[in-house]
């Protein structure tokens, strides 16, 4: 046996040049301590110096729509009470304000159809009147206006009546209620335009208690208000976290549902959106 054969194989395997060179991700730090990196940390040992808080718990959610479930096993048992809070909401606003309940204008014989998406008035109007005047052959003239400062739609056919009693109307999303306008007519909506269907943006968790809608009890962990236009990315973070009590010791799933000011989950047509959630003890202050 050759020990110095042997012991130079090790040496050239151990400092061996690298074949391949992984990318690394960029993670940009504010200062010492302010991130850290484990797999997993005891910090029983640590609590003297961590304001009692023996187990601290990050859990984040992703998925491709408004409904996200994580089934955790085993089970994450909690020894004390918890609270839960939500510390960021990641995604992209591609709510729709034209679905299929709402994406049809019809007008004398003819049934416009607006694709699905999220649109401006003006985007509305144009679509429609172009579809009109392209397809009609009597010459008649369609003109619909937005009055912004009464908030309302102005809308004048010259020859051919319109039907906003009829399904899957457009009707309201231009303030008109269900009915029919004559031809000839200018014709004002008797409701303010309703280009926005989404309010309100509300994250609700089942493991949470605490939270009121009006006054009925509610699962609302985090709500905003959309601060962007659509195809931009939505990103919320809490400057302030407000934790809610957990109504459980034992998390076998987390449901998280995210829902618009009337409890209907939103519609973003299949991007990605990624909740994280941070738990502690709620004693820690």
């Amino acid at each position: 046996m050759d020990l110095n054969r042997d012991k130079r194989d090790i040496v050239n395997e151990l400092h061996k040049q690298a074949r391949k060179h992984f990318r690394r991700r960029r993670i940009v730090m504010k200062g010492i301590d302010d991130l850290w990196q484990a797999d997993l940390v005891e910090m029983i040992s640590y609590a003297a110096q961590n304001n009692d808080v023996k187990m601290s718990i990050t859990l984040t959610l992703n998925g491709d729509s408004s409904l996200l479930i994580a089934n955790y096993f085993p089970a994450i048992e909690l020894d004390e009470n918890y609270v839960c809070g939500l510390i960021s909401f990641v995604t992209y606003h591609s709510i729709p304000n034209v679905d299929r309940e709402n994406n049809l204008f019809h007008i004398g014989n003819h049934e416009i159809t607006i694709p699905i998406g999220s649109y401006e008035f003006s985007d509305i109007a144009d679509l429609i009147t172009s579809k009109y005047h392209d397809m009609n052959e009597k010459g008649g003239i369609l003109n619909i206006q937005a009055n912004y400062n009464t908030v309302q739609t102005h809308i004048k056919s010259t020859i051919d009546p319109i039907y906003f009693d009829k399904k899957q109307s457009i009707g309201s999303l231009l303030g008109f209620s269900k009915r029919k306008l004559q031809q000839g007519i200018e014709h004002y909506s008797d409701k303010t335009i309703d280009i926005t269907k989404i309010n309100t943006v509300m994250i609700e968790c089942n493991i949470v208690s605490g939270s009121y809608i009006n006054n009925v009890s509610a699962h609302t962990l985090h709500q905003f208000t959309l601060t962007v236009g659509p195809t931009y990315k939505i990103v919320e973070i809490p400057t302030n976290v407000i934790y809610l009590s957990i109504n459980t010791r034992t998390i076998n799933s987390i449901v998280l549902k995210v829902v618009d000011q009337s409890g209907n989950l939103i519609n973003f047509r299949g991007e990605k959106i990624s909740i994280r959630l941070h738990l502690k003890p709620s004693s820690h202050k």
